[in-house]
C-alpha cells in the first residue's frame, strides 16, 4: 500500500501482525517533518500496548527503525483503510457503519484531544478498520497541538482537502479540536450517502461547493472569517446569492445541490441531518463539540 508519504507493507511474525510503515529520505525535508510529527504524537499519547491502544481506538506503534535510506514505523495491521472496506461486500447497512465509525472516531478523538493533540487528517484513507469493524485513527502525520500555529517557514499543507474545514482554505492556522470535527462530520456524511460531499480539485473550487451546499456564511460567521488570511477568496462568490449567474435550467444541471436536499435523496434520518448540519459549519464557535457529535 502506499501513500502521499510513506508505504505500508505486512510483516508476520509467530507473536503478532505488524504494518510496516515506510518514509523514504529521498523525499526530502517535508516528508521528514510528516514522519517526526507522527513519532512525537504517537509517543506523546503513551499507550503502553496494542490493547490499550485498541482501546482508545488509536494505532498502536510499537518500535521507530531508522535505516541509511528510510525511517520505519512498526505498528499495528489492520486489513483496511475505510475507503478500501467500503469496496468490500457489506453484511451492514450504511446507517450502521456510520454509527459505528461516529461511535469509535470520537472516542479516539475525546482520547487524543485530551492530550492536547489536533489530528488534522481525519478521512476515510486515514481510519483504519479490521474484519471485525473496530476502527482506530492512523497516520498522524499532519498532527499539531492544540492552539499551535505554524511558523513562518513551514509551508505543509495540513489535512487532505475533500475532508478540510474552510478555515484551512482561507490560511487560517490555528488548529483546535473543531478542526476534527468538521473532517469527522465530513465523513460521516459520506457513509450515509455513499459518496464524498464535497470533491474539490482546488482549494478555491472547494470553497465553492461549500457554498453551494451550505449556503453563503452568514454575516457573524463572515464578521469571525475575517480574521483569516485569505478571507478576500470569498469575494470571488456573490455573497448575497452564490446561484445569481445561474438561470433555472443550469442550476436543475448543475451537480452540486444544497445539503437539505442531498440528504433528502439519501433517506438520512432527522437526528443525523441535525447532527451534520451542527458540525458541518462555517463558524467554528458554532461548530459542534466531540461531546454534541457523539
Amino acid at each position: 500500500m502506499i501513500g502521499t508519504f510513506a508505504s505500508v507493507t505486512k510483516e508476520v511474525t509467530p507473536e503478532s501482525t505488524l504494518a510496516i510503515k515506510t518514509y523514504s529520505k529521498q523525499h526530502g525535508k517535508l516528508v521528514l517533518e510528516h514522519y517526526q510529527r507522527e513519532v512525537k504524537t504517537l509517543k506523546r499519547l503513551d499507550l503502553k500496548d496494542a490493547n490499550s491502544a485498541k482501546e482508545h481506538h488509536i494505532v498502536y506503534l510499537s518500535s521507530i527503525h531508522e535505516t541509511p535510506s528510510s525511517y520505519q514505523l512498526f505498528l499495528t495491521w489492520y486489513d483496511y483503510n475505510l475507503r478500501l472496506y467500503l469496496e468490500q461486500p457489506q453484511t451492514t447497512t450504511r446507517h450502521a457503519l456510520a454509527h459505528s465509525f461516529l461511535q469509535q472516531i470520537s472516542q479516539g478523538l475525546l482520547f487524543i484531544h485530551s492530550h492536547g493533540i489536533i489530528h488534522c487528517d481525519i478521512s476515510p484513507d486515514n481510519i483504519l478498520i479490521d474484519t471485525n469493524g473496530n476502527m482506530c485513527i492512523g497516520d498522524f502525520g499532519c498532527s499539531r497541538m492544540i492552539n499551535e500555529e505554524d511558523q513562518p517557514i513551514q509551508n505543509e499543507v495540513i489535512g487532505t482537502r475533500w475532508y478540510k474545514a474552510p478555515e484551512y482554505l482561507f490560511g487560517y492556522k490555528m488548529y483546535a479540536p473543531s478542526t476534527d470535527i468538521w473532517s469527522l462530520g465530513a465523513t460521516f456524511t459520506e457513509l450515509l450517502i455513499g459518496k464524498p460531499l464535497f470533491q474539490g480539485n482546488s482549494d478555491l473550487e472547494q470553497i465553492g461547493l461549500y457554498v453551494k451546499t451550505l449556503g453563503v456564511p452568514s454575516k457573524q460567521a463572515q464578521k469571525e472569517m475575517s480574521i483569516y488570511p485569505d478571507a478576500n477568496k470569498l469575494n470571488f462568490f456573490d455573497m448575497d446569492d452564490p446561484d445569481s449567474d445561474m438561470d433555472d435550467e443550469e442550476y436543475e444541471e448543475s451537480p452540486v445541490k444544497p445539503l437539505e436536499e442531498v440528504l433528502e435523496h439519501a433517506n438520512v434520518d432527522m437526528n443525523d441531518r441535525i447532527l451534520i448540519r451542527n458540525m458541518l459549519t462555517w463558524s467554528i464557535k458554532d461548530r459542534f463539540t466531540i461531546e454534541k457529535a457523539s
